[in-house]
């Protein structure tokens, strides 16, 4: 089972996959229900078979329509775009690599947007930072494949305020990770050292 299939078993992953947009445990076996009743829908009006088929669980079932009803092929949003922006040759030849999200959860662990960068940051050897605006307890820097673990709700601060606040106090953290952060220091004085290396 993924994720990203349109309907489960009551799972680990499919309970933190509501849980982050809201709902509780006891709303998941209805959430289900009614997403295998849209492809059972969807399957007996198209003569397609999608309930199963990866992706279409994607932006609520639209994965599932569009793929019985249209001719398409459905890709991964981060592949098309990381195509698309030439992310992984970006990273081999980067110093050291930031990513994020709103909130790092376990959900985060099964290939979301963090863990795919991090994947690549460590394919390359390149070390991988994360700062997201909240990041659960469970979830360690060993974990998610990066070198260091940033978040800007903390010492007590509001969700609401960090939410109204956000561009502010990420720019603030990032800045402090750039001062502080062990990793970007080291790469930093590799990096002066290796200039001064090809001046001599």
């Amino acid at each position: 089972m993924t994720l990203q299939i349109l309907c489960a078993e009551k799972t680990e992953r499919l309970i933190c996959f509501f849980s982050a947009k809201g709902s509780s445990k006891n709303d998941v076996k209805l959430l289900d229900d009614g997403l295998r009743n849209i492809g059972e829908i969807f399957e007996k009006a198209s003569g397609k078979k999608i309930i199963n088929l990866p992706g279409a669980g994607a932006a609520g079932g639209i994965g599932g329509g569009l793929s019985a009803f249209l001719k398409c092929e459905l890709q991964s949003g981060f592949d098309v775009l990381a195509r698309a922006a030439s992310l992984e040759n970006k990273i081999r030849r980067s110093d050291a690599v930031i990513t994020g999200e709103g909130k790092t959860d376990r959900q985060t662990l099964f290939g979301k947007l963090p863990k795919r960068v991090s994947e690549i940051a460590e394919k390359f050897g390149v070390p991988c930072i994360l700062l997201s605006g909240d990041v659960e307890n469970d979830i360690s820097a060993e974990k998610l494949g990066v070198c260091e673990i940033h978040k800007i709700k903390e010492n007590g601060i509001s969700l609401e305020h960090c939410m109204k606040n956000a561009a502010s106090l990420l720019s603030e953290r990032a800045f402090t990770i750039g001062k502080d952060s062990k990793i970007i220091n080291k790469q930093y004085s590799r990096k002066q050292e290796k200039m001064r290396e090809n001046e001599r």
